[in-house]
């Protein structure tokens, strides 16, 4: 019998928002990574598992409604810039992307968040969670500029 070759799959999703505020503020919030639940009602507690400042290889216990808690671990860090974190679990890594730039909008600053899905499940996942993890992202870019647009 011929060994069938499992296909990889990918699914992302993006969500953008433009903020008025600096980059500084923007990078600050999504860097302050504790402090979330304060700002989306996506993550129930986020909590740093090591490296404090948050950075490169850095890991945080994540628990969000509906789902299984997961330990991400930031992969990709350009200060003020960009951070990217990610989890296996069986046949799936997720990614998450935070980039910050400025906004073809005088005066705004754009924050994009991309969530991707990659691996032999991937397709499978997508399929019972995709709405959700949307709906998330959604949450997530939302929150985050409700929180830098209201005056503290």
């Amino acid at each position: 019998m011929a060994q069938e070759e499992l296909e990889l799959t990918t699914r992302t999703y993006s969500s953008s928002v433009e903020i008025r505020t600096t980059s500084d503020a923007a990078w600050q919030a999504l860097t302050d990574v504790e402090k979330w639940p304060t700002w989306t009602k996506s993550m129930k507690s986020v909590s740093l598992l090591n490296a404090r400042p948050f950075g490169l290889g850095c890991e945080a216990l994540i628990t969000q409604p509906g789902m299984k808690p997961a330990v991400w671990k930031v992969t990709d860090l350009q200060p003020g810039r960009s951070f990217a974190w990610g989890f296996n679990t069986a046949g799936v890594t997720m990614d998450a992307d935070h980039i910050i730039s400025a906004s073809t909008t005088s005066g705004l600053i754009k924050v994009e968040l991309i969530c991707t899905l990659d691996g032999v499940l991937a397709g499978a996942l997508w399929g019972l969670m995709g709405k959700k993890i949307r709906k998330y992202v959604d949450m997530e870019a939302n929150g985050l500029k409700a929180f830098l647009e209201t005056p503290r």
